[in-house]
């Protein structure tokens, strides 16, 4: 459920019992109503709305992880269906969030390693941060190859070295011998 508060923390909530020793909601994959629309590409997005509204507006179902370090829960359900393709739809801020880049690129590389084709949509941030939002302004991303997120999540996992470098003279430097 979302707050009508928008400065609640959190955002979202789930109803569940768990204080109380009951049961949890977990952290499902929300799969919008789909009755009628073609399988051969599924996209993958974070956020239920987001997914909800991107499969209503471009008839692409979407399906939509709980938080975009959750994209291994999605696994069994394109499983399931077996797509031809998959679009990663994540937000973005993937350009400059760390978090959401590397997220983008190990999904991109699970799922290319488990042989699915995998494509990138990428929107101009000016129309909007997610999915949803730019599709309902009535924009189309761009599809790209997954080669595109490498990169960024090699970068995402790259730190700082912070140790101090020791300058070596060259003459200190044994050659290199055959």
């Amino acid at each position: 459920m979302r707050s009508d508060d928008d400065d609640a923390d959190p955002k979202y909530t789930t109803v569940s019992s768990i204080k109380y020793g009951g049961p949890g909601p977990g952290a499902p994959v929300h799969i919008p109503p789909h009755v009628g629309l073609s399988l051969e590409v599924i996209r993958v997005t974070e956020g239920e709305l987001k997914a909800d509204v991107a499969t209503v507006v471009t008839g692409v179902l979407t399906i939509a992880i709980p938080g975009v370090s959750a994209w291994r829960a999605a696994m069994p359900v394109l499983e399931s269906f077996q797509p031809q393709t998959i679009w990663l739809a994540f937000d973005a801020d993937w350009r400059t969030n760390p978090v959401v880049a590397g997220a983008l690129a190990a999904t991109a590389m699970a799922l290319t390693t488990h042989g699915w084709s995998v494509l990138v949509e990428v929107g101009d941030p000016a129309q909007g941060k997610g999915i949803d939002d730019v599709v309902a302004a009535g924009h189309r991303p761009v599809l790209h190859a997954p080669v595109l997120t490498y990169g960024l999540g090699v970068k995402a996992d790259a730190r700082a070295y912070r140790a101090q470098l020791h300058a070596v003279a060259a003459e200190e430097v044994p050659r290199w011998r055959a």
